[in-house]
């Protein structure tokens, strides 16, 4: 199990070792948006990396062993976004307090508020006790709400950022935005997920052909 911690905070270190140059190169500089953009950005492919552990063994042929480190990966990809939560709040506080609480009523930061929601409650019920006392149908249900909580985060993203994605796309000047790059991963991994749930359904529920 320790091992299992350490691998998913190397991990983490490698993917926060990537971004941070790269939210530096992008913001023009060294500052505390390109710093937190970078754990932004780690906590969103760590949680992405969790959730796309059984695709990527099953389109992939990943190695099965990988499902092991599925929890601790997504338990510290949902610190990651925490501590930046908590940032946003500290560091700018009047993007969710002025003209409280109608700030707090808009499509991206309820979006935002249920996702890390949704997490939160994944991360009190991810031990066996939980399992035990919700019974296992309703445990595994109640997890993969996280999927949902993932795409309302991309969803989020693409409300704040959307009209910085379409010039990028149409005059392509500089980097990617950091978190366009994060949607497209985001988005490759639901759907790679969803594809992966039909095809289980479609094999234990075959379609007869006439006749």
């Amino acid at each position: 199990m320790a091992n299992n911690w350490k691998k998913s905070f190397y991990l983490s270190a490698c993917l926060f070792a990537i971004l941070f140059p790269y939210c530096v190169n992008y913001f023009g500089g060294l500052s505390t948006k390109s710093f937190f953009a970078a754990i932004a950005g780690t906590g969103g492919f760590m949680l992405g990396v969790s959730f796309g552990l059984i695709s990527a063994i099953s389109y992939l042929n990943a190695p099965r062993e990988w499902i092991k480190y599925r929890r601790e990966i997504g338990i510290v990809g949902y610190f990651y976004a925490l501590l930046y939560t908590l940032s946003v709040l500290v560091i700018s506080p009047d993007q969710y307090f002025d003209d409280f609480p109608s700030r707090l009523l808009t499509i991206p930061t309820l979006l935002g508020i249920g996702s890390m929601a949704v997490m939160s409650v994944m991360l009190l019920i991810s031990n066996n006790a939980a399992r035990v006392l919700l019974g296992f149908v309703c445990w595994k249900c109640l997890m993969r709400c996280g999927y949902v909580a993932f795409a309302a985060l991309v969803m989020r993203a693409g409300i704040l950022e959307g009209q910085e994605w379409l010039a990028w796309l149409e005059y392509q000047n500089g980097l990617p935005p950091p978190r366009f790059l994060l949607s497209i991963f985001a988005i490759i991994v639901l759907v790679a997920r969803l594809l992966l749930v039909f095809s289980v359904q479609k094999t234990h529920f075959p379609v007869k052909g006439k006749g």
